[in-house]
């Protein structure tokens, strides 16, 4: 899978710690994170993905006024 560049406005943070499905962040295989840093979110429909690791690097993006940053995009859960 690869990442793809994300709208920072687009994206939602995760609703609990429940909604976090640990498979997703195996799913894309092993890289480097400290050369390639991409946050991992959930497709929840109408253009707007909902971030399921990276909540950190989404909110320092925004406060850096930073405009998209690279995900890995999940389809809607039970699909």
């Amino acid at each position: 899978m690869n990442p793809r560049d994300i709208a920072l406005s687009n994206l939602r943070p995760s609703l609990s710690r429940e909604s976090f499905d640990p498979r997703k962040l195996d799913a894309h295989g092993p890289f480097d994170w400290n050369k390639y840093v991409p946050i991992i979110v959930e497709d929840i429909g109408g253009g707007l993905y909902r971030v399921q690791d990276g909540m950190t690097r989404w909110e320092n993006a925004l406060r850096a006024g930073i405009k998209k940053l690279p995900a890995y995009v999940f389809p809607k859960s039970g699909e």
